[in-house]
Order: C-alpha cells, then structure tokens, then sequence
C-alpha cells in the first residue's frame, strides 16, 4: 500500500473522522497531492531539499555560460588589440576647410593619429602650429597640393549659410578623388549640395558631431556621432600622398579602397567612445527639429528674460541657466543655419508665437 494510504488509515481508522473537515482535507491534500517520495516506508513526512540547492539537470550550465562569456571578452580584447594596431599603421591625410574654433577643436583630435591641414581664410597659421597642424590659406590651396599632394579626406567645417558658396569657390582638383565629409549641424542640406556640385569620384560622408567645444573638452566618451554614407564608390586602390617634393613616395603608398578609408575616418570618433549612430539624413533633421533647434530657440528667447542665479536656485532653473549659457554661446550664424536649412523646424517655430497670442492679445502689438 502507499504511504499516502498507510497515513490516512493511521489519522483516520474509521468513517466517523469525516466530521472532522480540517483533519479530512488535510488527509486529502496528503494522499492526492504530496508525491509519495516525500514519505518514509514509516509514513512520515520528509522535508524536500531547497530548490537552489537540488542539482539541476544542467548544473554546469551557469559555470559553463561564465566560463563562455570570458572567452569572449578574451576574444574581444584580442581584437581591439589588432585594430587598434592595424589603425596606428595607417594614416590619412586629411584637410580641415575652416579652421575657426570647430575646425580646431577637430584637429586636435585628428592629429593625434593622422596628418592635418588646416584651411581657411583667417590667418590661424600659429593656432595650427600650437596643435601640431600644418596650414595654409584658402587662396593658396591649389598651389598648396600640387606642392604637396592631394588629401585622403577633405572636413569641410564652415557656418551652414557659408557651404554652398565655399564649396562652388574651391577648386575641383581639391575633391577629385577624395572622401569629402561635412560636420554641418543640418544634414539634408550639405547632403543636396554636395550631389549636386562635387565631382562623380568622390566620396560623400554627411556627419554631424553632436557636440562642440564645450561639451567635448575634455573627453567624446559616449557622446553621439551621427552619420551617413551618402556615397562611397565601389572599392578601387587609391594611393595616398605625402608630405615630400610633390610626388608619391615609392617607400609609404599607402592602398585604401575606399570603404576602408571611410571605416578609418569613423574610427577616429570610435576609438574615442562616441556612441556611433548611423541614420539618414532625412531622419536626423526630423528628430533635430525637436530637439537642437527647440533648445536653441528656448534658450535665446529665455536670455532675453535677463535671468540670474539666486541663492535658493532650484535644480530645474540651474538647467534653465545652463541651457541660455550653452546655446548663447554658440554663433547666431548656427542659429540662423538651423532655422533657414532646416525645412522641418520651421512649423516647430509657428507653434509658439501662436500659443503666446492665444494668452496675450497684445503680443502681437
């Protein structure tokens, strides 16, 4: 007989213990629903081990999982290890159009690895020395790479208002060939003119840095790089120039196909921990009119205020603060570039106006 049956005889021998309803059902619950291994050939109750100390069939499973996850850190550092070595082999020559305050806050990380030129129509020739750049005026550029070479990468980093006529005034020779990359804050708009007005053999990467100065001094670590190939070749072997007497020297070509030169350029802003976000242009002017251009707005519309800090500041309005310093202190020329360029932004500013005369008639005075 089974121990439920042996234990149910013992606690209630005769019919008459149906009138005791708690012990009859806990009778119940032993016989129908407790396995009988938890019974002794006795028929008294054993406690069952804890479920975190039963061995499970797969007990090695979570050491085998660490033991797994290891390895492929261990793989992954191995990797890293050959990029980063691969990357310290291979250098670009690459040439900043605009070498004001984002010019050269880009060189200074740029140089860390590769060649960089710097290119403007301002006198910055000791700025790029202090950075470890070479320099040379806009007007001289075509004399300047038929001395020394064309570039693997031209960063073209004007105001926005300014792309259209610095590209039309540059010389053709500068962008044949040539990965041509804009860091303008709108994307769409460097997008249709450099289709339109660059020369079919070059390379097309629009970018938009989304930090600056400021908020990149002192580290890109997870700052957001935004990105899309908006042309690149089929891979062909391209040779880079170097510094010399104006011809390719035979001990340093250096082949690329093209996609590679891209991946090289980008992991400059990878090795130095942006988040890296590819999307299209498209995309990144949509999702910029909600949020880079608002803030702009709201901060220079919030400095007309006068506002200043107080001893009882709370958190939100030390944000407040913030955002009138950091947006101020950008160029009304970007100001100006994010509205004009950007067809998305600009239902985003009817907005306002209007719910500020819903409130106020005489706003409109």
């Amino acid at each position: 007989k089974t121990p439920q049956v042996r234990l149910f005889r013992m606690v209630c021998p005769h019919s008459p213990s149906l009138r005791r309803p708690k012990l009859l059902l806990l009778t119940l619950w032993l016989m129908f629903m407790a396995p009988s291994s938890s019974f002794s050939p006795l028929g008294s109750v054993r406690r069952s081990p804890s479920p975190m100390l039963r061995a499970a069939p797969g007990e090695t499973e979570l050491s085998d999982l660490k033991s797994r996850e290891q390895s492929l850190r261990d793989e992954l550092r191995r990797l890293e290890s050959e990029k980063a070595a691969l990357l310290r082999q291979k250098k670009l020559r690459i040439c900043i159009i605009g070498f004001g305050n984002f010019g050269q806050f880009l060189a200074k990380t740029f140089s860390k690895q590769h060649e960089v030129t710097g290119a403007s129509r301002g006198d910055y020739r000791d700025h790029a020395a202090a950075i470890g750049c070479d320099f040379c005026h806009l007007s001289d550029i075509s004399s300047y790479t038929s001395k020394h070479g064309g570039f693997d990468v031209v960063v073209v980093a004007v105001a926005i208002p300014a792309f259209v006529k610095t590209i039309q005034s540059l010389p053709r020779s500068l962008f044949q060939g040539a990965l041509i990359v804009d860091v303008l804050s709108v994307k769409e708009h460097p997008k249709d003119v450099m289709l339109q007005l660059l020369p079919e053999d070059s390379d097309i990467l629009c970018t938009h840095p989304m930090f600056g100065p400021e908020s990149g001094r002192y580290s890109w670590e997870d700052l957001a790089f935004v990105y899309e190939r908006t042309r690149i070749l089929e891979a062909s072997t391209l040779v880079s120039r170097v510094n010399g007497q104006g011809d390719e020297e035979e001990g340093r070509q250096e082949k690329h196909s093209r996609v590679d030169r891209v991946e090289l350029f980008l992991s400059i802003f990878e090795q130095e921990g942006c988040r890296m976000l590819e999307m299209s242009c498209k995309d990144h002017d949509a999702y910029a009119a909600n949020s880079q251009f608002i803030s702009h707005l709201l901060g220079r519309m919030l400095r007309q205020q006068g506002l200043v800090a107080t001893p009882i500041d709370t958190k939100a309005f030390t944000n407040v603060l913030q955002l009138v310093e950091t947006t101020c202190n950008d160029s009304w020329d970007l100001f100006y570039g994010l509205y004009k360029y950007n067809q998305v932004r600009r239902p985003e500013l009817c907005h306002l106006p209007l719910a500020a005369w819903e409130r106020s008639p005489t706003a409109t005075d």
